[in-house]
């Protein structure tokens, strides 16, 4: 029976196309009794279909003594089965408190990366893990309790990322030990498990077996419901990436505030993954909330602060992510190329370009004062151009003058605000420009012609002034 439902879900879940185009799988190997049969079983299934094993072992070095006899059991496993295994041995508290996470997550991210690097190393191959119907049934219990959405109540993917692959996920744990039992396949049990001061040991030794009493098989029921819930999630999913491809920077925010919330979420989710990359730690709900609650507000500009580092910024226009900006770090530089580039803050804007534009469109009239146009001779530009914010001792040659930043600046009137915010455009002789004065000596354009180079920067309109 066991071996049918492995053979099954290897078949209909496409894991069978995902290992044939590799030829190789990595094997998480624990040497547990889950383990011990996935390894038996996928064994049995390479023979047949003519692809090879590498087991996997990762020494977590919590155990002491125990964890060392346990990553002997693999090696000897694999010398008795003939299969290749790579052995990591890591110090897992030490890492967690360096990390400053729980010793359970730190385990699971030095068992991935590892899993990682030996896919990597052959070529992109699957890596299979040992989850079961009750490790299936235990996450999602731990998942609902911690109010996770709808992506967290699927539970544990039988196949993630078309790159992690759990042949296992439809038996039982009792399933797996009688197969053991019967084909006299020998495991190691981790005395860890019985420890239900983790939370997931709780779950299993002292939750689960109270379902069991009001309910036969609450496996093979959680198991149902998620299949129910992954077809709805990929649904809401599919529409989200209709919505905000891969590589989406700033999102529509007219079009945002038509949308169900179940997409905005989703949104804002993909956008941040994009931005922050795939690795990064998703914001929690109270973050999704205050995002979702200034993206839908009547509020024409905003900032929620994420604990993340990165910032989500709407203006009237749209909603986008950035890093939060340091306006005394003098290394600080945004690149802008001579073929065209825009550079957009709380309150200015500078757009750089070959051609001359008009600007007249709505966008610019709704939302900007009358841009400034300066034309530059591109051949006098020195290196590459970048935006930088003043620091102190900034120096400016105009008018046949080196003036300073800080005196023009106060000499305009401007705020506090202003002047942090205020872009100067650069190139490798310095300060090219700042906005409300010359260009720099020697590279205004007085002539018509293809070396030269249009400069244009907005300043925003106050709400009082939007409003009119």
């Amino acid at each position: 029976m066991l071996r049918e439902k492995f053979r099954e879900t290897v078949f209909n879940r496409g894991m069978s196309d995902i290992i044939k185009k590799s030829g190789t799988v990595i094997v998480g190997f624990s040497g547990g009794a889950d383990s011990s049969v996935l390894v038996y079983l996928l064994r049995e299934y390479a023979s047949e279909n003519g692809f090879r094993l590498v087991l996997a072992h990762v020494n977590h070095m919590i155990r002491g003594e125990e964890a060392d006899r346990d990553e002997a059991f693999a090696e000897e496993t694999a010398r008795r089965l003939d299969i290749p295994i790579r052995v990591k041995r890591a110090d897992v508290p030490s890492l967690a408190k360096e990390w400053g996470m729980g010793l359970e997550e730190a385990a699971r991210r030095v068992r991935y990366d590892f899993f990682d690097e030996l896919s990597a190393e052959f070529g992109g191959a699957p890596i299979a893990t040992a989850h079961n119907a009750d490790d299936h049934l235990e996450t999602v219990l731990f998942r609902m309790m911690r109010g996770s959405g709808l992506k967290g109540l699927c539970g544990i993917d039988p196949v993630r990322d078309g790159k992690v692959i759990r042949p296992l996920i439809s038996c039982s744990g009792e399933e797996i030990r009688e197969f053991c039992t019967e084909n006299n396949i020998p495991y190691r049990t981790d005395s860890t498990n019985a420890d239900t001061s983790y939370t997931r040991n709780y779950i299993r030794h002292e939750i689960v077996p109270r379902l069991r009493e009001q309910f036969e098989a609450p496996e093979k029921a959680v198991l149902r419901m998620t299949e129910l819930l992954r077809c709805d999630n990929d649904f809401i999913e599919g529409e989200a990436a209709k919505l905000c491809p891969a590589g989406t920077t700033a999102f529509d925010r007219a079009l945002f505030s038509t949308l169900h919330t179940a997409l905005c979420a989703r949104i804002l989710r993909r956008m941040y993954l994009d931005f922050a990359g795939s690795d990064a730690s998703l914001p929690d709900k109270v973050h999704t909330d205050a995002m979702l609650a200034l993206a839908l507000s009547e509020k024409t500009e905003g900032t929620v602060s994420l604990p993340t580092g990165v910032e989500f910024h709407v203006t009237r226009r749209e909603v986008s992510f950035r890093h939060p900006v340091s306006r005394e770090n003098a290394e600080l530089r945004f690149p802008m190329s001579v073929k065209g580039s825009v550079f957009e803050n709380e309150l200015y804007k500078i757009v750089v370009s070959e051609k001359e534009h008009s600007f007249s469109t709505e966008e610019y009239e709704n939302i900007y004062k009358l841009s400034i146009h300066k034309i530059m001779c591109s051949d006098k530009i020195i290196g590459s151009l970048y935006i930088k914010y003043r620091v102190h001792g900034d120096t400016y040659k105009v008018g046949g003058m080196t003036k300073k930043i800080k005196k023009m600046m106060i000499d305009e009137k401007m705020t506090a605000e202003e002047k942090n915010s205020l872009p100067l455009l650069c190139d490798g002789g310095g300060i090219l420009w700042m906005p409300h004065f010359p260009l720099r000596d020697g590279v205004v354009s007085s002539a018509v012609g293809e070396n030269n180079l249009h400069l244009y920067f907005f300043e925003k309109k106050t709400e009082k002034e939007i409003d009119i």
